[in-house]
């Protein structure tokens, strides 16, 4: 994101808002109208899909289209917890008051556009803690996800964070995909890759569904191909995982799956797993949602992302019905002994800076022998 966009995606909300104003300016009978708590339940219904469109729907729009969904999406929730709370305060209040509507109303507004917009900035490291008899020694890894480079943060926020990372000096870094997408530019893209490249630290990655651009073509443009992509990732020493395996250590070894969006691509199970069953096996799969996949490999622990977890309030308690591995620490079996799967919460969100559903986070893993 560039100084730019972000002068936007200030105004955007500023804007909606003092529409809003007008409109109830306008019609100020609404406060009183019998209709007050239908419209308040629209409102309800209407930034629940407004934030459904906006993060689930990949690629159908442009940048700024985005951000005025956002913007839409963020005035609306703000007007209907503003009707919440008039609504109580008219219980003892019985005389509802125009301007005091208004000025609450920005006020709201002012705080959630804050709080989302300083929380899609701020990266922070995720603690875990795995144990296992198969790990001969304990070893600490990070894993990142969905960095979306640079389209929803400052670039410096995530040059901070691999600072960081740098100096917490993990054996190893797993790249859980989608580090690019389709608004990444070529000298963006090269810019990610070396900045990780740089930090001299033995780094495998797998695919997601946005790093190839495969969607691109939705917003009129395609900035690199997929053999320009894979040369610039080895020409910075990290190693590509795609349906394959590899030891880091003898009691240690990472499988890399190619996306579940390619299909045609992304090879069986039967065809890969030919490893050691005494080793630790940690499966990195973009997506959550292969269960039996895991469980044939026979992982010990599965590392994800993708999710974002929702990233818009509330479509992480939305999404859990229908896709159940959403955010966060999930025991898949527990016979023999335990295995997991890991849910990140996303190192960026998704197009919009902004995120009210969980933090930017990346993983800070431990294993240990127990």
């Amino acid at each position: 994101m560039n100084k730019y966009n972000l002068a936007i995606w200030i105004l955007l909300p500023l804007i909606i808002e003092a529409i809003f104003i007008f409109v109830r300016i306008k019609y100020s009978d609404y406060l009183q109208s019998k209709m007050f708590f239908i419209l308040t339940l629209i409102k309800a219904i209407l930034f629940v899909v407004i934030a459904f469109v906006t993060i689930s729907i990949d690629n159908v729009f442009t940048v700024r289209t985005t951000y005025l969904f956002g913007a839409m999406y963020i005035v609306i929730l703000s007007n209907t917890i503003t009707n919440i709370i008039m609504r109580i305060v008219n219980i003892f209040y019985k005389n509802n008051n125009l301007v005091a509507y208004n000025i609450l109303a920005l006020v709201v507004m002012i705080i959630i556009f804050t709080y989302g917009t300083i929380n899609s900035q701020t990266i922070k490291p995720n603690y875990l803690t795995f144990d296992s008899h198969k790990v001969k020694k304990n070893h600490t890894f990070v894993f990142m996800s969905d960095i979306h480079y640079p389209t929803a943060q400052f670039k410096s926020s995530v040059k901070s964070a691999l600072d960081e990372i740098k100096k917490i000096n993990p054996e190893f870094i797993l790249l859980g995909g989608d580090i690019t997408d389709e608004f990444t530019t070529y000298e963006d893209m090269k810019e990610i890759y070396e900045s990780i490249g740089a930090l001299q630290i033995p780094t495998f990655y797998i695919y997601g569904n946005h790093d190839r651009q495969n969607k691109a073509y939705k917003i009129g443009r395609t900035e690199f191909d997929v053999n320009e992509l894979e040369k610039v990732i080895k020409d910075n020493g990290i190693t590509i995982l795609k349906d394959e395996w590899q030891y880091v250590s003898e009691d240690l070894i990472i499988v890399g799956r190619e996306d579940v969006s390619e299909k045609q691509n992304r090879k069986k199970v039967e065809d890969i797993k030919n490893w050691p069953e005494d080793a630790y096996i940690i499966c990195v799969d973009h997506s959550p949602y292969q269960r039996k996949d895991m469980m044939e490999l026979g992982a010990d622990l599965q590392l994800s992302g993708h999710t974002h977890a929702g990233q818009l309030f509330p479509l992480k308690t939305i999404y859990k019905p229908a896709v159940k591995y959403v955010y966060g620490k999930y025991l898949i079996n527990s016979s023999p002994y335990n295995k997991y799967l890991y849910v990140s919460s996303g190192f960026s969100g998704w197009v919009l800076p902004f995120r009210n559903e969980e933090h930017c986070n990346y993983e800070v893993i431990n294993l240990r022998n127990n």
